[in-house]
C-alpha cells in the first residue's frame, strides 16, 4: 500500500440486510468501488477477511443531546453523561454513550456532544467474524450520515434520512450531532406529516435550545418521502448526493460518512483489541522489515571490511617478510663488521668518550670566571691546559704528541688547570680589595694554586692559575 493511501471495506448493516462497498482513500478523498447489496441472509463474511473494515449499524433507538460536562479524564466525562442519561429513564435495558467534544468552556469542563445506544443494537456486529476483520470503526448510521453532510457544509444543517423502517431526523452540524428524532413507519398513521412536524421540530429546537441555525436540509434513502413534496411545503431540500466530490460517484452517503468520521464510536471490546493487536503487527512487521534492512546493511559492511581485511594481511605478510629479509641482511653485514673490529679499540674509544664527557665545559668554566670579576677588573687572557700537558711551550709551531689514553687519568680526576690574566683599572689600595674579592669568589668554584699582584701608578696587573674538575 503506498504511502498516505487507505484500503478497506465500508458497510451499512440494518435489519433488511447490509450494503457494503470497497473504498480508496488517498490525500483526503474517497473513492467507493463494487458497491453491492444483499438481503439478511446474504452477507458474505469471507470478503471481509483480514480486511479493514468501516461499519454502521441501523438502531430502534438512539438518543443524542449537547451539554456541560466534566472534561478531567474520559471516564470522568462519560460517568457525568451516563448519570444524566439515566436521570431521563429512558432506556430500560443496558446502552453504550460514546461522546465527542465540541468546545472547552474551562480547565476541568467541556461541551459535549453525546449518543446513546442500546446494547440490543450494538450488538448487531455480531453477524461479522470479529477473529477475521479488523474493525476501524463501528458507528450508528445517524452518525455517518452527519459526517456526509459534514463533508459538504460546516454549517448547521439537517439531515433527514429514510429507510424500510425508519424515518430518521438529525441536527447537526460539521458531522457533530446536537439532537435526533426518530420515527417509526410501522406505528406512524401520516408519515409525511409527522416527517413534516419533525424537520420543523428540529429546526426550532435547533433555534431556541442550541443557538444554531440550520443553514441546509438534506434527504438521504429512499421511501415515501418526496424532495418535491418537501418543497411544496415549503421546505428547501436537496439530496445528501456526495457525487459532485472528486473521486467517489456513489448515491449511498452513509457508506462515504463511514470513511470520513471517526466520531461516536462503538466498537466492542473483542475488535478493539483485534484492531490493538493489528497495529502492534503492523509495527513489529516495520520493526522487524527494520532489523532486516539492518541486518543486510551490517552484512555488506563486514563483507567489505573482510575484503579489506586480507588485503591488510596480505600487505602485513609482504611487510613482514621484507623486514625479515632486511634483518637478515643487517645481522649478515654486522657479523662482517665484527669479524674486523679490534675489541680493545672500541674498549679505548668508550673509555676515552666517557674521559670527554667528564671534562669540564669551557663555556661553564667562562662563565664562573666572568661571574666572579669584580667592577674596574678586566681579563686579558684565558689559557686552559689539559692533564698532562706542559703550561707553556717554547715554539708555538712545536707538535706536541696526545698522551696514551691508557696513561691519562681516570674519568673521575680528569682536572684542568687554567691561567687567567687581567688588569684592575683602580689606585692602591682599592686594586688590592678587588683582586681578594676576585679571588675569595673564584676560591668558591675553582681551587687557586697560584697568584701574583702588580700594581703600576694608574693600574695594576695580576695572573691567577687554577684548578678546574667537572
Amino acid at each position: 500500500m503506498k504511502k498516505g493511501r487507505k484500503t478497506g471495506y465500508t458497510i451499512s448493516l440494518t435489519d433488511s440486510g447490509y450494503q457494503a462497498a470497497r473504498y480508496t482513500m488517498e490525500s483526503g478523498m474517497v473513492r467507493l468501488e463494487e458497491v453491492r447489496s444483499c438481503g439478511a441472509g446474504g452477507f458474505p463474511p469471507s470478503m471481509l477477511r483480514g480486511k479493514h473494515v468501516s461499519a454502521c449499524f441501523s438502531t430502534r433507538s438512539a438518543y443524542a443531546d449537547v451539554g456541560e460536562f466534566s472534561s478531567v479524564s474520559k471516564d470522568a466525562t462519560l460517568a457525568h453523561i451516563r448519570a444524566t442519561i439515566d436521570k431521563t429513564g429512558l432506556f430500560n435495558e443496558g446502552y453504550c454513550i460514546s461522546f465527542a467534544k465540541i468546545s472547552d468552556i474551562d480547565a476541568v469542563r467541556a461541551r459535549f456532544s453525546y449518543l446513546a445506544i442500546p446494547l440490543s443494537d450494538v450488538d448487531r456486529i455480531s453477524s461479522l467474524n470479529g477473529s477475521d476483520i479488523l474493525l476501524d470503526t463501528y458507528r450508528p448510521i445517524e452518525a455517518s450520515l452527519a459526517a456526509a453532510a459534514g463533508k459538504i457544509t460546516s454549517q448547521t444543517c439537517i439531515v433527514m434520512f429514510e429507510d424500510d423502517q425508519f424515518v430518521r431526523i438529525i441536527g447537526a452540524k460539521a458531522g457533530i450531532i446536537y439532537h435526533l428524532i426518530t420515527i417509526q413507519k410501522s406505528r406512524s398513521f401520516d408519515l409525511f406529516a409527522e416527517t413534516l412536524a419533525g424537520i420543523s421540530e428540529m429546526s426550532s429546537l435547533l433555534r431556541v435550545s442550541y443557538n444554531e441555525t440550520p443553514q441546509a436540509v438534506f434527504t438521504a434513502g429512499q421511501g415515501e418521502i418526496d424532495i418535491d413534496d418537501l418543497r411544496k411545503n415549503d421546505i428547501e431540500s436537496v439530496g445528501l448526493l456526495l457525487e459532485h466530490l472528486p473521486g467517489n460517484g456513489c448515491s449511498s452517503p452513509e457508506l462515504l460518512g463511514n470513511v470520513l468520521g471517526s466520531e461516536y464510536d462503538f466498537t466492542p471490546a473483542p475488535y478493539r483489541r483485534t484492531r490493538t493487536l493489528a497495529r502492534y503487527a503492523e509495527y513489529s512487521l516495520l520493526l522487524s522489515l527494520t532489523m532486516i534492512a539492518c541486518a543486510l546493511l551490517l552484512f555488506l559492511l563486514g563483507l567489505s571490511c573482510s575484503w579489506e581485511s586480507r588485503d591488510l594481511e596480505k600487505k602485513t605478510d609482504a611487510a613482514l617478510n621484507a623486514y625479515l629479509q632486511d634483518m637478515a641482511l643487517m645481522e649478515q653485514e654486522c657479523s662482517a663488521l665484527l669479524k674486523d673490529t679490534d675489541p680493545e679499540r672500541i674498549n679505548e674509544l668508550i673509555a676515552l668518550y666517557q674521559r670527554f664527557e667528564s671534562e669540564p665545559r669551557l663555556h661553564a668554566m667562562l662563565g664562573v670566571i666572568t661571574g666572579a670579576i669584580p667592577a674596574h677588573t678586566s681579563i686579558e687572557r684565558v689559557e686552559v691546559f689539559r692533564p698532562g700537558t706542559q703550561t707553556e711551550s717554547d715554539d708555538p709551531q712545536e707538535y706536541s704528541q696526545p698522551p696514551d689514553p691508557a696513561s691519562m687519568p681516570s674519568p673521575g680526576s680528569a682536572v684542568f688547570r687554567v691561567k687567567i690574566e687581567g688588569a684592575i683599572r683602580a689606585q692602591y689600595p682599592l686594586s688590592k680589595s678587588l683582586f681578594s674579592d676576585f679571588l675569595t669568589d673564584l676560591q668558591e668554584h675553582y681551587p687557586v694554586t697560584g697568584a701574583t699582584f702588580r700594581h703600576t701608578d694608574r693600574w695594576a696587573g695580576y695572573t691567577v692559575e687554577c684548578e678546574a674538575q667537572r
